[in-house]
């Protein structure tokens, strides 16, 4: 069964869905149709409370083939807890992480 090796992090209005999107069409790479699943960060308050096992679902179709199984979840950012739980997830999972200042990354004016 496929887990997550990467994870992407970043703020809300930061690039985060644009990064998801474009590596999702990647041959060599697996994203969940469910972007945001907040699995982790046990302390944050809107998580959505799903299992384990219906955490792991969302990658039962990664394929063999593909090299990077990821998944993005903009409430990391904010989490104390996420990222220790996420290497206890798996130890060797990379965090991408996506800043931004406000305003900047949609260009001047702009939301």
């Amino acid at each position: 069964m496929a887990i997550p090796n990467f994870f992407i992090v970043g703020g809300s209005k930061c690039g985060t869905t644009t990064m998801y999107e474009l590596l999702a069409r990647h041959p060599e790479i697996f994203m969940p149709r469910w972007k945001e699943p907040h699995f982790f960060g046990s302390d944050l308050r809107s998580r959505p409370g799903i299992s384990k096992d219906d955490y792991l679902a969302l990658f039962a179709r990664a394929s063999r083939k593909k090299r990077r199984v990821g998944e993005a979840s903009t409430g990391y950012l904010y989490s104390k807890r996420a990222a220790a739980e996420i290497k206890e997830f798996n130890a060797f999972a990379r965090q991408l992480v996506r800043g931004c200042t406000s305003g900047t990354s949609r260009g001047p004016g702009v939301g």
